[in-house]
């Protein structure tokens, strides 16, 4: 009974409620958000949390780029693979986080973006499904 002992149940419905309204905070990198998630986890170990809830909840505190993010990552929807593979991938990342940080504000803006021309929209679409390739055979090796 030590966890009960040192874990009283307001304590425990207080820190499974930080870990249940997880939000990522607006400048965060996906890579403190993740080590911050798992600190929430790590200091309510009576949580019973599947690690489907766990991963569900992480990445649905997300912001909207850092889900768009893991997506391209995971080559379609995340939440559809297994708890390990999504555990996996977002531990990958975070590993090399230098690479994925999406934090940083992009200098062009959208209006530029949507003035280019088909021609240069099909060769970027046709370069990002390369890339996706690529990362999806360097992640799942």
């Amino acid at each position: 009974m030590f966890l009960g002992k040192y874990f009283s149940p307001s304590m425990v419905t207080k820190l499974r409620n930080e870990i249940t309204n997880f939000r990522q905070r607006p400048e965060e990198s996906l890579f403190k958000a993740w080590e911050r998630y798992k600190i929430l986890i790590d200091r309510c170990p009576n949580h019973n949390m599947l690690p489907v809830t766990q991963i569900d909840t992480f990445y649905n505190g997300l912001t909207l780029r850092h889900c768009d993010t893991i997506n391209a990552a995971a080559g379609g929807t995340f939440m559809k693979r297994r708890p390990e593979e999504c555990y996996y991938l977002i531990e990958n990342m975070t590993a090399h986080h230098n690479d994925w940080d999406t934090s940083t504000q992009r200098s062009e803006s959208s209006s530029s973006i949507t003035s280019s021309s088909d021609l240069e929209i099909v060769a970027l679409k046709a370069e990002m499904a390369e890339i996706n390739k690529n990362l999806i055979k360097m992640f799942f090796r």
